[in-house]
């Protein structure tokens, strides 16, 4: 039988990992520790070496992020993203739970997904098995042109059980549907989305501005499934394409977090007392 493995191995950095990964961090030492790298496009986080500070965890307040790969034909179709679906992935690139409650199977074809309860759409709708469906089935249809076409074409049948499961028969075995489910792709909509330009989810922040290429603004959801989270107020993720200029907003202040460090930029920021490349 293939389920969640809450199995980690040890981190690099266990002490930061942590607060990263359970949501602990303060939010000033987040804006100092997330300083010269986004995870979100290339893997490199920056940080000052004060960012650790042990006290009490700081509610409110905004992120500015700049992001590299913006574009002026960005979506918030997740379907045609390349960028909270059922399962997520921890820091140790596990799948773990997130809108399903549990996902199991014991010949890798028929997969019984058991949806979490008390959910609730932006909008305020409840998350039911019928967006579940819904949001997998779509990929299979070559009008959507989703760049999941290839991955979601493994899915003989999509079929609710009962209010609460969701029942996903593949054409053959296939253990990694855990992990591939939580890709972005396959992030949940609600039944029936056709505009996706509100960008109506289940996640820890509302979409509150969304300019294609320019920037978007994500509000924090005091319905959030998570308890106690998201710490922010309010996340902006600003589309700055130049490397110089993205670093220098940076370093000036005018960001928390950047994006895809040249080699050049790592050495820079490395350079100053005040930030660190992870």
């Amino acid at each position: 039988m293939s389920k969640f493995d809450n199995k980690e191995p040890d981190a690099v950095n266990p002490a930061l990992t942590r607060m990263i990964t359970e949501g602990s961090l303060l939010r000033r030492s987040l804006m100092k520790i997330l300083s010269a790298g986004a995870v979100m496009s290339s893997g490199l986080i920056g940080f000052s070496g004060a960012a650790l500070a042990d006290d009490k965890a700081v509610k409110g307040g905004k992120l500015r992020a700049a992001i590299s790969n913006a574009s002026a034909t960005d979506t918030l179709d997740p379907a045609k993203s390349n960028n909270s679906g059922l399962t997520e992935l921890d820091k140790s690139l596990m799948a773990q739970p997130a809108l399903a409650e549990s996902l199991e199977s014991s010949d890798g074809i028929s997969w019984h997904i058991k949806l979490r309860q008390g959910v609730t759409f932006h909008d305020g709708k409840p998350f039911t098995t019928k967006d579940v469906v819904y949001s997998l089935s779509r990929h299979k249809d070559p009008a959507v042109a989703s760049s999941a076409f290839k991955l979601a074409d493994q899915f003989k049948t999509i079929s609710a059980v009962g209010d609460h499961e969701v029942l996903l028969e593949l054409n053959s075995a296939n253990f990694d549907v855990p992990y591939i489910l939580a890709t972005p792709l396959f992030l949940i909509v609600q039944d029936g989305t056709k505009d996706f330009s509100k960008g109506i989810g289940t996640g820890p922040f509302i979409c509150k501005a969304f300019m294609p290429g320019v920037r978007s603004i994500g509000s924090k959801n005091p319905n959030y499934y998570k308890p106690g989270l998201p710490h922010l107020d309010e996340v902006e993720l600003i589309g700055v394409t130049d490397n110089a200029a993205r670093v220098n907003a940076l370093m000036s202040g005018d960001l928390h977090i950047v994006s895809t460090l040249s080699a050049t930029d790592c050495k820079r920021i490395k350079a100053t007392a005040d930030f660190g490349v992870l």
